[in-house]
């Protein structure tokens, strides 16, 4: 056995336990193995233990516990960082758990927000300090943290009442659509749900849409004077919410 087929033996090894591969380094390295093995897979289980504790507390112990060792059985470490790996977790909740689907939700936005709170960092900006913009050419840089997600269940307010340590809200799975906006400002993460319009408007700024496209955008679903009213509103509460760093268009 080459050094090649070794390392990839013991990745198998890690990975499920291969009998195969223990049986031909002797009878006398099954011990030594069972404990990297029982070490390699304690520090998985840690690791989503630390990423989801909201989603934990929600899950119970027991459910939580299954759907961690088929996550480890089924995902293996990609990245060179550990921080990486809860990242799959909501999918493994999805697969394993149709019939709850807040409990990947809740995940999802559990592991955006720890996203949010260690992304880059840019000053926002004023909507005083904005005079003179040609607003049909202006293009809204947004802050690097800022995020939208889109979600059927109500895991947000079950993040907030279990984080809040209020009473357990009822999982919601009406299958109404909720627009969550995710950012990160005085380093503090805040989220707000959107209306499905204005979540669409910001996809559209985070894409490099100039702000004249947006209110196209907008126009065709309103009527005009309610489009006006509501992109009056949204610009202002963009700009006071913080996640507006940077405006840029040609000056009227």
């Amino acid at each position: 056995m080459n050094l090649g087929e070794l390392q990839s033996g013991f990745r198998g090894w890690l990975l499920d336990g291969d009998d195969q591969f223990a049986a031909q380094l002797g009878i006398g390295a099954r011990p030594g193995l069972d404990v990297y093995r029982n070490n390699y897979r304690s520090l998985l289980r840690t690791c989503l233990q630390v990423a989801y504790p909201i989603t934990l507390e929600w899950m119970g112990w027991t459910k939580f516990e299954a759907a961690v060792a088929d996550h480890i059985d089924s995902v293996a470490p990609r990245s060179w960082t550990l921080d990486a790996y809860p990242a799959d977790f909501p999918a493994t909740l999805k697969r394993q758990l149709p019939g709850e689907p807040e409990c990947h939700e809740l995940a999802e936005f559990e592991w955006t927000l720890s996203q949010v709170f260690v992304s880059g960092d840019e000053p926002a900006i004023s909507m005083e300090g904005c005079e003179g913009i040609d607003w049909d050419a202006a293009r809204l840089k947004l802050a690097p943290s800022f995020n939208i997600i889109h979600q059927d269940t109500n895991a947000a307010e079950v993040w907030s009442a279990l984080k809040q340590g209020r009473p357990r809200p009822s999982a919601d799975k009406s299958g109404t659509s909720r627009t969550i906006l995710v950012w990160r400002f005085d380093e503090i993460c805040q989220f707000r749900r959107a209306e499905p319009l204005e979540g669409s408007a910001l996809q559209l700024i985070a894409s490099g849409a100039s702000f004249g496209e947006v209110c196209a955008t907008v126009c065709a679903a309103l009527t005009p004077d309610v489009a006006i009213e509501s992109l009056g509103q949204w610009l202002r509460r963009w700009f006071s919410d913080g996640y507006v760093v940077g405006v840029r268009g040609a000056c009227s």
